[in-house]
């Protein structure tokens, strides 16, 4: 499993991604170059506990939904229900082999990757644990 990071000094290009009003949410470059797959490929989707798991339909598949011209994806609103995935909503994409993985996106603390009770503070994630500690 290739789990991708924020860190563009890294050289890797971060991985959240909002769902807009319409349950669509863009597929990030770095995600479609390793699972090769670009504009108008069709993409099943299924469930695996409160993953998305997206995987390339084959082309004679016509019944999949595509991705656009601007590399979004609309995510079936079954699948958008069952995990409470509404507008505004932060996933984190990751990829496992060839398929491409979402889940909601829960941020960790920056000093002991707690994540109970995290909120930012001056641009960092910190548990309530840390940031008492700060006090």
């Amino acid at each position: 499993m290739v789990k991708l990071m924020e860190k563009e000094s890294e050289g890797v290009v971060g991985n959240i991604r909002t769902v807009d009003s319409q349950g669509r949410v863009v597929i990030p470059k770095r995600i479609r170059g390793l699972c090769e797959v670009g504009k108008g490929d069709g993409m099943k989707a299924s469930m695996e506990g409160s993953r998305i798991i997206l995987k390339k339909a084959a082309p004679d598949d016509t019944g999949s939904p595509r991705i656009d011209d601007l590399c979004r994806y609309t995510i079936p609103v079954d699948i958008r229900r069952a995990l409470g995935i509404e507008y505004g909503v932060k996933l984190d994409f990751y990829t496992d082999g060839n398929i491409i993985v979402l889940e909601k996106y829960a941020p960790a603390c920056g000093v002991c990757d707690s994540e109970d009770d995290v909120r930012g503070v001056n641009r960092v994630y910190l548990c309530g644990g840390c940031r008492g500690r700060l006090t």
